[in-house]
């Protein structure tokens, strides 16, 4: 058991690729020449092992056998459902749920099997699905980074409103990591800090209006700093709606901090 190597390749450390690739090849490859069939539960390492190891190691005789027995999660069970082999009595309903499709599942080329799979479920129990097919922002490490997290929830915000707008009872993601992503975006929705330099240009006098301004800024981003762990903390702790009713509950103190700037200073 080791790492794909899909995170060293995305650095470009290839030395890391190349030994975790001959960490997990030769035991993949005995179970393929067996007869057996892969299945990687994470995107990324399905593409891994699908197209960037072949394209790494073409001539590697072994990596081309794991390429071919290697499957992910539900193309595998779309496969065995065709063969009749799958048991679809399902008894517990769904609801609305709202499923995201990850990029490193849509460059497999292999389709929507997780929405074929999800309108399997929904012959049987109730399933109202909506599906985004729409990169996260995620973007493997780039969104675990420091100086690159923000830029990754902002590239996510339209994933967000729309897994969101049919106000689902789940959200789902292939990718675990987009999945965390996608929550904490929908968690924080509503809570990001908003413009107020024109409430504090009509409010405060002109000779503090700087240094207002100044702590004004200043406050924002220790907010916005602060939020992101709590966010992370309440999804963690409660799940993503009840992170999401916390946030609403604290935004709600906007109400009564505006009233006090809802007239101007005769100083101004």
């Amino acid at each position: 058991e080791s790492c794909c190597g899909m995170p060293k390749l995305e650095l470009g450390d290839l030395e890391s690729v190349q030994r975790h690739k001959e960490a997990n090849i030769p035991v993949l490859a005995k179970y393929a020449k067996e007869g057996f069939a892969s299945v990687s539960a994470i995107p990324s390492c399905t593409l891994m092992f699908k197209q960037e190891l072949p394209l790494l190691f073409p001539d590697d005789a072994d990596v081309k056998l794991v390429q071919d027995a290697m499957f992910d999660p539900f193309e595998y069970l779309v496969a065995r459902h065709k063969d009749g082999l799958l048991k679809l009595d399902f008894k517990a309903a769904l609801g609305k749920v709202s499923y995201h499709i990850p990029c490193h599942g849509r460059v497999q080329n292999i389709g929507k099997k997780t929405e074929e799979m999800f309108k399997l479920i929904g012959q049987t129990v109730e399933v109202k699905l909506t599906t985004v097919e729409r990169c996260s922002g995620h973007a493997g490490t780039y969104g675990v980074k420091t100086p690159t997290h923000p830029v990754a929830m902002k590239i996510g915000k339209p994933v967000f409103k729309a897994m969101a707008k049919s106000e689902p009872d789940f959200i789902s993601s292939d990718c675990p990591m987009a999945g965390h992503h996608i929550a904490q975006g929908m968690a924080q929705a509503g809570t990001t800090y908003a413009v107020i330099y024109g409430v504090i240009g009509r409010q405060i006098p002109a000779e503090r209006r700087s240094w207002a301004m100044g702590v004004a800024a200043a406050a924002g981003s220790f907010g916005q700093f602060l939020m992101v762990p709590t966010e992370s903390w309440l999804i963690g702790a409660f799940g993503w709606q009840n992170a999401l009713f916390v946030l609403g509950c604290l935004a709600l103190a906007i109400v009564p901090l505006a009233a006090l700037l809802r007239h101007a200073t005769e100083s101004v």
